[in-house]
């Protein structure tokens, strides 16, 4: 999976404006800051209910780079849907330590 958001990012990146480079550097940034903090609260401090906040979050980030990439490159949004699809089943398992 992370080989594909790799792959997404590469495509993206080589495609895209100066400008757009920009959007696409920010969107993976912020998406990789959400991604790493989600283990440390969930394992770390065992905070399920905001790892799942944390997990929406990252969810919306991954809509935002979806559309972000899809104007530079469409192959780099289709490579992020398994990433969509296991963060969306991530939520799901989440979902169950909280509810």
């Amino acid at each position: 999976m992370y080989f594909l958001v790799a792959l997404s990012l590469y495509f993206s990146w080589t495609g895209a404006r100066k400008k757009e480079k920009k959007k696409v550097a920010w969107v993976f940034g912020v998406n990789l800051v959400l991604n790493a903090l989600w283990s440390v609260i969930f394992f770390g401090f065992r905070a399920p209910g905001w790892a799942f906040l944390d997990l929406v979050l990252l969810w919306v980030t991954i809509w935002i780079m979806i559309f972000t990439v899809a104007k530079v490159d469409k192959k780099s949004a289709w490579l992020l849907v398994p990433y969509l699809g296991w963060v969306s089943f991530a939520g799901v398992l989440n979902a169950g330590f909280v509810w």
